[in-house]
């Protein structure tokens, strides 16, 4: 579905003048969604699935893809709403450079830093954790979908890059609720979550912080949206 929507392009729509976006949250589809000559889709927060869901826009003939969505902070300058575009993806042994035209374009537009984002295949949920990531890979941010993205680009030979904003900073500990799985349309899954929080509910104080992060971060990735929508579309 395109410009509004989640999901392969379908009924007779052509890939060749769309862009492919894959997000992780359906709250992130939705603010990628407003963006015209799009096809959004979610990937319920699966690296697995964000790698077959790029591949299968890949494979439709878009014109490039997009890494949207929120992310957590590798470095202390990495502030909660802090937008960031990618100017590469790397993992233990392997490194992807975005489209610098895209990543410049776009940081300018966007008004947004650009920087190297370090993939993770599991939630990196501690201080420890992101500042090892962090010297291993030098990234100043973390998420679960741009490696699958950049992947999926090269095969094809499609121009990627990955607009992204800090939800968590490196400081912060997520809470035990947090790291609940996503349903697979991308959306909490409240039952789990609410046994988790039963089972620990010293926890509250925490997840209401990440709740304010992460409203940070939605807002700063909606104040990117409408400067792209009111500049006349993404690329």
């Amino acid at each position: 579905m395109t410009g509004e929507n989640q999901g392969p392009i379908g009924g007779g729509e052509s890939a060749a003048d769309k862009i492919g976006i894959v997000a992780g949250l359906a709250s992130e589809a939705a603010l990628a969604a407003r963006l015209p000559g799009t096809c959004v889709v979610c990937s319920g927060g699966r690296p697995d699935r964000a790698a077959a869901l790029a591949a299968a826009l890949a494979d439709q003939g878009v014109r490039g893809l997009i890494s949207f969505g929120i992310a957590g902070g590798l470095v202390a300058d990495a502030v909660s709403g802090l937008v960031i575009v990618a100017e590469a993806v790397v993992a233990d042994d392997e490194r992807y450079d975005a489209d610098a035209g895209w990543s410049i374009a776009l940081a300018r537009r966007l008004e947004a830093g650009l920087g190297v984002i370090a993939a993770s295949r599991v939630i990196v949920a501690d201080p420890a954790a992101k500042r090892a990531l962090q010297q291993r890979h030098g990234g100043v941010v973390v998420d679960m979908e741009t490696l699958a993205v950049a992947r999926a680009a090269a095969r094809r030979g499609l121009p990627w890059t990955a607009i992204r904003a800090v939800a968590d900073p490196v400081t912060f500990t997520l809470p035990p609720a947090a790291l609940v799985a996503l349903t697979a349309a991308g959306r909490p899954d409240l039952p789990a979550v609410l046994a988790a929080i039963a089972r620990r509910p010293g926890q509250i104080p925490d997840l209401i912080r990440l709740a304010r992060a992460s409203q940070a971060a939605h807002r700063g990735l909606l104040g990117g949206v409408n400067r792209l929508v009111g500049g006349g579309g993404l690329l």
